[in-house]
């Protein structure tokens, strides 16, 4: 009996859901199938309309359709094809060019693309012109089939237009949900200064041809702007393709941002698109910009100018259109002024200039933040939610933040670690807290003795003795950049530049210091 077999099929079902024999640890999976069993083993079928006068032709196709495990709808004119697509939201239409009455299939179409550009519509006839079937292809249909109809031909056509509706409907599910993720809303603060910086950027991101340049101190969030951009803009569908230039040494970065031919050097196997490549059509964002050599920045600001390159090893000229992002926690001015960083790259690079705030300057933000990190780090720890008291954010608005927003969620971890019942106290914080603020009473230390300098008769380099410095410095702390720059009371990034200078960069100092520096 058809209605025991029905029910055995849908408690077949259920109980692979219930027991996981077959979508074990899938929620997803089995909430479908539970839903799509709303009624005793009834499953959500694609829904085909035929629009048609001949009866026969609409019995035709409806039987193979049927067989297909498609439900079928049928109308003879315009005016009724046209209600029903409104009532009953069919899937894909087939369409008649020929319909009688004042309107025929064309107009049809026209119809429902206006309402719906995305919907597939196949055209077919046994007499129309070429002229007819040029328009409607014009007009936006899927595809156009001649009476007699290939029957096989069209199920093939109406899978077709099915899963690409299906991958465009995942696509802008996508879209929507990344935009979500990494849209200006995900941006937290309310300050002045803050709000006037997502304004401006917002304005930016719909203007796909303006290149954006974004500094800031390191962890003050150049990598959610630069992606806040993208995913704001009219080409939010497009690639983002990101790459740190600290982070992949330069004989690897001009393989990585322009791509090779095979045999270019010894280890070029096969072909290898370029990051710019990859970018076309959508943003290219090139973090830590101020690391690139000047001879990179020299292909690159070619690249800005000619929108075109060539692949290493390679002849042909690729053309490319992205919008170019870049990123810096450097004094791109500075580097310019002691020839470090190109003056004319700088300029192509300085359309837009956003410069993000450090924390320390965003008043009450600082809280907003703490408060949106704790409940995530409590989600991710599986326990309780926790809350700030009084006096924690008081310690927290205290504080300089030289590490910004990384520093902030890291001491908020180690707190949530240390804090036993639902509020953190200043005390949690006090610990994991590297400096004082200078607005705490604290007792004045004694200044530390500074080294008896003399100048010979004959005179001395300054530069020489800096240099001398920082070298001893960074053998004192065995190369650690941060640590030296702490011994010198310099910040990290002056250290660096330094460094950069007197081209001493820590994995390539002199042979003697490097011999130390292993030996020690």
């Amino acid at each position: 009996m058809p209605g025991l077999r029905e029910a055995s099929e849908k408690e077949r079902v259920i109980e692979k859901v219930l027991f996981g024999l077959e979508f074990a640890n899938s929620t997803l999976v089995c909430y479908e199938y539970v839903r799509n069993f709303n009624s005793i083993g009834k499953t959500v079928s694609p829904v085909v309309q035929i629009v048609d006068d001949d009866p026969q032709i609409c019995q035709l196709i409806g039987e193979i359709l049927q067989d297909s495990h498609y439900e079928v709808i049928e109308a003879g004119e315009v005016a009724s094809a046209w209600h029903q697509f409104r009532a009953d939201q069919p899937d894909i239409s087939i369409v008649d060019i020929g319909l009688p009455g004042e309107e025929d299939g064309i107009d049809l179409l026209r119809r429902i693309h206006q309402e719906d550009r995305e919907y597939p519509v196949l055209m077919i006839s046994g007499q129309a012109s070429a002229q007819q079937a040029v328009e409607a292809m014009k007009l936006g249909a899927f595809d156009y089939l001649g009476k007699p109809i290939n029957l096989e031909k069209l199920q093939l056509l109406i899978s077709r237009s099915l899963e690409t509706i299906r991958r465009h409907q995942s696509l802008e599910r996508l879209k929507a949900s990344l935009q979500t993720e990494y849209g200006f809303d995900r941006l937290l603060g309310s300050s002045p200064i803050f709000r006037q910086l997502i304004e401006v950027a917002r304005r930016v991101a719909d203007i796909p041809a303006a290149s954006v340049l974004l500094t800031g101190e390191s962890g003050t969030g150049k990598e959610l702007f630069a992606r806040a951009i993208h995913w704001s803009s009219a080409h939010a569908h497009d690639p983002f393709v990101e790459i740190n230039c600290a982070a992949v040494p330069e004989t690897l970065l001009e393989a990585e941002l322009f791509g090779f031919e095979k045999g270019a050097f010894t280890d070029a196997k096969q072909r290898k698109l370029g990051l710019l490549e990859e970018a076309n059509g959508g943003s290219f964002f090139l973090d830590e910009v101020g690391e690139l050599s000047l001879n990179l920045q020299a292909k690159l600001l070619r690249v800005l100018e000619e929108r075109s390159f060539r692949r290493l090893g390679g002849t042909r000229l690729i053309h490319v259109q992205f919008r170019l992002i870049v990123a810096t926690n450097a004094n791109l001015e500075e580097l310019v002024a002691h020839k470090r960083f190109r003056e004319d790259l700088y300029y192509r690079l300085n359309v837009i200039h956003l410069h993000l705030p450090p924390l320390r300057e965003r008043g009450a933000d600082l809280i907003e933040i703490a408060r949106h990190f704790l409940i995530g780090i409590c989600r991710d720890f599986g326990r309780a939610p926790v809350a700030l008291s009084p006096q924690a954010e008081q310690r927290l608005l205290r504080h300089h933040w030289p590490g910004n927003v990384r520093e902030l969620r890291n001491i908020l971890q180690r707190a949530v670690v240390l804090a036993d019942g639902d509020v953190l106290e200043e005390g949690h914080l006090t610990s994991s807290l590297r400096t004082v603020s200078s607005e705490e009473p604290t007792e004045s230390p004694t200044p530390p003795a500074i080294p008896s300098l003399s100048i010979p008769p004959e005179g001395l380099s300054f530069e020489e003795v800096e240099r001398s410095l920082i070298q001893s410095a960074l053998r004192r702390t065995r190369g650690n950049v941060t640590a030296a720059a702490r011994l010198l009371k310099m910040s990290r990034e002056k250290l660096r530049y330094r460094i950069h200078k007197f081209g001493l960069r820590v994995l390539e100092l002199s042979d003697d210091l490097k011999e130390e520096l292993q030996n020690a």
